[in-house]
Protein backbone atom coordinates (compact mmCIF):
# COMPACT_ATOMS: atom_id res chain seq x y z
CA UNK A 1 0.00 0.00 0.00
CA UNK A 2 3.13 2.27 0.62
CA UNK A 3 4.12 2.12 -3.25
CA UNK A 4 0.61 3.12 -4.22
CA UNK A 5 0.13 6.04 -2.26
CA UNK A 6 3.90 7.10 -3.65
CA UNK A 7 3.86 10.18 -5.65
CA UNK A 8 5.50 10.55 -8.63
CA UNK A 9 6.17 12.80 -11.59
CA UNK A 10 4.62 11.88 -15.32
CA UNK A 11 5.05 13.78 -18.70
CA UNK A 12 1.62 13.67 -20.84
CA UNK A 13 0.07 10.45 -22.23
CA UNK A 14 1.60 12.12 -25.85
CA UNK A 15 5.11 13.15 -24.48
CA UNK A 16 5.30 9.43 -22.93
CA UNK A 17 4.51 7.84 -26.66
CA UNK A 18 7.33 10.19 -27.88
CA UNK A 19 9.65 8.95 -25.06
CA UNK A 20 9.22 5.03 -26.10
CA UNK A 21 9.38 5.84 -29.44
CA UNK A 22 12.53 7.66 -29.12
CA UNK A 23 14.07 4.88 -27.18
CA UNK A 24 12.70 2.43 -29.70
CA UNK A 25 14.59 3.55 -32.41
CA UNK A 26 17.86 3.90 -30.22
CA UNK A 27 17.47 -0.05 -29.62
CA UNK A 28 17.14 -0.13 -32.96
CA UNK A 29 20.02 1.81 -34.15
CA UNK A 30 21.84 0.19 -31.41
CA UNK A 31 21.43 -3.35 -32.56
CA UNK A 32 22.38 -2.58 -35.81
CA UNK A 33 25.16 -0.94 -35.70
CA UNK A 34 25.76 -4.55 -32.95
CA UNK A 35 25.22 -6.48 -36.18
CA UNK A 36 27.50 -4.26 -38.79
CA UNK A 37 30.09 -4.82 -35.79
CA UNK A 38 29.89 -8.33 -35.36
CA UNK A 39 29.70 -8.54 -39.01
CA UNK A 40 33.09 -6.45 -39.37
CA UNK A 41 34.70 -9.05 -36.94
CA UNK A 42 34.05 -11.82 -38.65
CA UNK A 43 35.50 -10.13 -41.80
CA UNK A 44 38.61 -9.08 -40.07
CA UNK A 45 38.52 -12.73 -38.90
CA UNK A 46 38.59 -14.11 -42.07
CA UNK A 47 41.53 -11.21 -43.56
CA UNK A 48 43.63 -12.17 -40.88
CA UNK A 49 43.74 -16.16 -42.38
CA UNK A 50 44.31 -15.11 -45.91
CA UNK A 51 47.05 -12.31 -45.27
CA UNK A 52 49.27 -14.48 -43.36
CA UNK A 53 51.24 -17.17 -45.09
CA UNK A 54 50.05 -20.50 -44.19
CA UNK A 55 52.65 -22.77 -43.01
CA UNK A 56 54.60 -23.86 -45.61
CA UNK A 57 54.07 -21.07 -47.64
CA UNK A 58 55.82 -17.46 -48.63
CA UNK A 59 52.82 -15.77 -49.89
CA UNK A 60 49.96 -15.02 -48.71
CA UNK A 61 46.67 -15.32 -50.18
CA UNK A 62 45.63 -12.14 -50.20
CA UNK A 63 47.90 -9.09 -50.59
CA UNK A 64 47.62 -4.91 -51.26
CA UNK A 65 48.50 -4.44 -54.90
CA UNK A 66 51.98 -3.90 -55.85
CA UNK A 67 53.26 -6.46 -53.48
CA UNK A 68 53.98 -9.38 -54.83
CA UNK A 69 57.50 -10.58 -53.54
CA UNK A 70 57.48 -14.00 -50.88
CA UNK A 71 57.82 -13.42 -47.41
CA UNK A 72 60.94 -13.71 -45.77
CA UNK A 73 61.86 -15.87 -42.84
CA UNK A 74 64.14 -14.39 -40.02
CA UNK A 75 65.16 -15.01 -36.46
CA UNK A 76 63.87 -12.41 -34.20
CA UNK A 77 67.02 -11.18 -33.05
CA UNK A 78 67.36 -10.36 -36.95
CA UNK A 79 64.35 -7.96 -37.29
CA UNK A 80 65.54 -5.55 -34.72
CA UNK A 81 67.27 -5.88 -31.34
CA UNK A 82 65.18 -7.30 -28.48
CA UNK A 83 64.77 -6.75 -24.47
CA UNK A 84 62.35 -7.29 -21.98
CA UNK A 85 60.34 -5.41 -19.82
CA UNK A 86 60.29 -1.32 -19.63
CA UNK A 87 62.37 -0.69 -16.60
CA UNK A 88 64.61 2.41 -17.18
CA UNK A 89 62.73 3.67 -20.54
CA UNK A 90 61.83 7.12 -21.41
CA UNK A 91 59.43 8.07 -23.72
CA UNK A 92 62.77 10.20 -25.18
CA UNK A 93 64.26 6.48 -25.63
CA UNK A 94 61.44 5.97 -28.56
CA UNK A 95 60.00 6.85 -31.94
CA UNK A 96 63.67 8.50 -33.40
CA UNK A 97 66.55 7.55 -35.23
CA UNK A 98 66.81 4.43 -37.52
CA UNK A 99 67.11 1.48 -34.46
CA UNK A 100 64.56 -1.25 -34.69
CA UNK A 101 63.54 -3.02 -31.85
CA UNK A 102 60.66 -5.70 -30.39
CA UNK A 103 59.82 -6.18 -26.71
CA UNK A 104 58.51 -8.95 -25.82
CA UNK A 105 57.78 -10.59 -22.54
Amino acid sequence: NLVRKQKIALPSREEQQRISSFLKQLDSLIALHQRKLEHLQEQKKGLLQKMFPKNGETVPEVRFPGFTDAWEQRKLGEVGKTFTGLSGKTKEDFGHGDAHFVTYM
